[in-house]
């Protein structure tokens, strides 16, 4: 993998490309992408020209990891947003600012449990305000995503959005919701969107501080 100073980056090259193109992910990752047959002084000079962008976004990352190191390791856990102490016991059950778990694999029973009806009592408080009703509405576990709105307007929610706080539930609500009008990401999705929530951007940019939840558990 190459280098540049301060960081790595792993090269992914494309016939269909025309231009290089650099990103970074939300677990720190460095991806160049470029044409097919690029020369690697081409690439080398565009990683450096990009370099004080990148470590710009790395240094947010550690920043943000620090903030969750606690989280990260597996000492506490979040609930609506708060770091809860977070245990392996003998009962599956949430008292005191304590959660407390037989296994990993009943951490998602025991957080729908605990706090799944109030999270869809306000999703359809919220439907109700916005005029957009689903035709189902549940938990499941995802990897990689928030939220899910199928065509038939059912729509699961990632159980660790029982974890953030309240006003990205709220965002993470409203943008499945204005799936069940738009099935898509279009100009009219946001247009939508930021009807129902104006300040969408701002929490849009404030959830992928928490995309890391998403792997974890």
């Amino acid at each position: 993998m190459p280098s540049c100073q301060t960081f790595d980056y792993k090269v992914i090259f494309s016939r269909a490309r025309r231009s290089l193109s650099i990103s970074v992910s939300d677990d720190g990752k460095v991806t160049v992408r470029c044409p097919s047959g690029s020369l690697p002084r081409r690439i080398e000079s565009f990683v450096r020209s990009k370099s004080d962008w990148v470590n710009k976004h790395l240094s947010a990352i550690n920043s943000r990891n620090d903030a969750f190191a606690e989280i990260r390791n597996g000492s506490k856990i979040l609930i609506s947003g708060q770091p809860l102490v977070f245990v392996t016991g003998t009962k599956n059950s949430v008292s005191n600012g304590l959660v407390s778990v037989k296994n990993i694999s009943c951490l998602k029973d025991t957080l729908i449990k605990e706090f799944g009806d109030n999270f869809i009592a306000r999703f359809y408080e919220i439907s109700e305000k916005l005029g957009l009703k689903s035709h189902s509405v549940g938990f499941r576990a995802y990897k990689a995503r928030w939220g899910c709105c199928d065509i038939a307007c059912n729509i699961l929610f990632n159980y660790k959005v029982l974890m953030l706080p309240p006003e990205l539930q709220e965002y993470i609500i409203v943008h499945e919701l204005c799936h069940t009008a738009v099935h898509n990401h279009s100009r009219a999705f946001k247009a939508l969107l930021r009807r129902c929530l104006p300040d969408f951007r701002s929490r849009e940019r404030e959830l992928k501080d928490f995309s890391f939840l998403c792997r974890m558990y």
